[in-house]
């Protein structure tokens, strides 16, 4: 298991390849573009809209709106484009620093990418920057956004989740990795309230979930501390960045956020120039599953971990991709506990060759978390794997 080393690999002298470590009305994608490349956010347009769809990119603040001023035509209320021209409606006052509004219009079907800070066809007042693109969903319409950060040297590339139905619970991570050979992990929490909301990320150790000191630094400030927890309030609309990385041993656990307004975000796990992202997970599922493939050079790593005060049991169900039993386990942890594993490394040795899926199953009382990495050896690189509730 990774406890001490991560995530690891059959082919051990390799190198250390492995782990140590909707649909909504409004959808944003948090970027940056320091010092990182630039991402890209492409909205695919799934039904035909009757009229265009608004793009509101967000660098700050929640702006408000109030009416439509180049067709002179009546807007819904609260509405941020005219439903009939397709203008940026006009506000009270002038539109803060930081801000820049735009229309993207699509076919029936449509679609289109860009780069965020591309000149010509993105939005050029984002270069050197971070921030948020806000995508409102038109009238009668229905969209999707995808995004894609690339990251230099090698220019490597991961998705970036597009935020969207954001509650008031916050949310867990089932794996953190700080330190030791240069594992990196990036928190990006995002207030997509129209309110200043405070944001607590605390973190747990391996096995016995006893809080965990880590290495902070924050780039929006350019300070660093080292603490079980970090506390911030978000002004509506604000990002914040929290760094973990530089402990000379290495550091896993877990992560949880509480917060008192609609706040999430992701996750980014960085090592030799790779990065994977993982959205925060705010579901709190009867099952969590995860299609696996150990299959030629891959393998599977899976992190799990537990919200609950209390010791849990968590049910095991592993299938082959006919969808029969191949392994069934039950899995305890301490109070706010977290477990890592490598399949067929370090648990399931039935799986070797396989590709199926691994399912985890609520435990009585209790609220976990599951978090999946796909690792290919030869090419030492890795990407998350999704979680699919039930």
């Amino acid at each position: 298991m990774w406890l001490s080393r991560g995530w690891r690999r059959r082919r051990a002298r390799r190198g250390r390849n492995a782990w140590r470590m909707d649909q909504a009305p409004v959808s944003q994608v948090a970027w940056a573009h320091v010092p990182e490349l630039t991402p890209r956010a492409a909205p695919a347009d799934v039904a035909p809209a009757p009229s265009p769809w608004p793009a509101e990119e967000r660098l700050d603040q929640v702006m408000p709106s109030v009416y439509c001023a180049r067709c002179g035509r009546a807007s819904p209320e609260g509405a941020r484009f005219c439903s009939h021209c397709g203008a940026p409606l006009m506000r009270a006052g002038a539109e803060r620093p930081g801000e820049s509004t735009s229309t993207i219009s699509l076919a029936g079907n449509g679609h289109t990418s860009f780069v965020l800070s591309d000149p010509v066809n993105g939005f050029q007042v984002t270069a050197n920057k971070r921030g948020t693109i806000e995508f409102d969903t038109p009238v009668g319409g229905q969209i999707s956004v995808l995004g894609i950060r690339f990251t230099p040297p090698n220019n490597a590339l991961t998705t970036i989740p597009a935020l969207a139905n954001v509650g008031t619970s916050g949310g867990s991570i089932a794996h953190i990795a700080s330190g030791g050979d240069g594992w990196q992990t990036t928190f990006v929490l995002v207030n997509v309230g129209t309110s200043a909301a405070r944001a607590t990320l605390s973190f747990f150790a391996d096995l016995t979930g006893a809080p965990l000191s880590l290495p902070l630094s924050f780039p929006q400030s350019g300070t660093t501390t080292l603490a079980p927890s970090v506390t911030q309030t978000l002004a509506a609309g604000a990002t914040l960045i929290v760094q973990s990385s530089g402990a000379v041993n290495l550091l896993t656990g877990s992560a949880q956020l509480s917060t008192t307004g609609n706040v999430s975000g992701f996750v980014i796990f960085r090592h030799n120039d790779q990065e994977a992202v993982v959205a925060l997970e705010s579901r709190n599922a009867n099952a969590y599953i995860l299609a696996f493939d150990n299959t030629a050079d891959l393998a599977t790593a899976v992190a799990i971990n537990s919200l609950s005060t209390q010791t849990v049991n968590i049910p095991v169900t592993v299938r082959d991709d006919t969808g029969a039993p191949i392994a069934t386990d039950v899995i305890s942890l301490a109070p706010n506990g977290h477990y890592a594993f490598t399949m067929v490394v370090d648990k399931y040795l039935a799986t070797a060759g396989l590709r199926g899926t691994i399912e985890f199953d609520k435990p009585v009382n209790g609220q976990i978390g599951v978090l999946g990495i796909r690792i290919p050896a030869v090419a030492h690189t890795f990407t998350s794997l999704p979680a699919l509730a039930r």
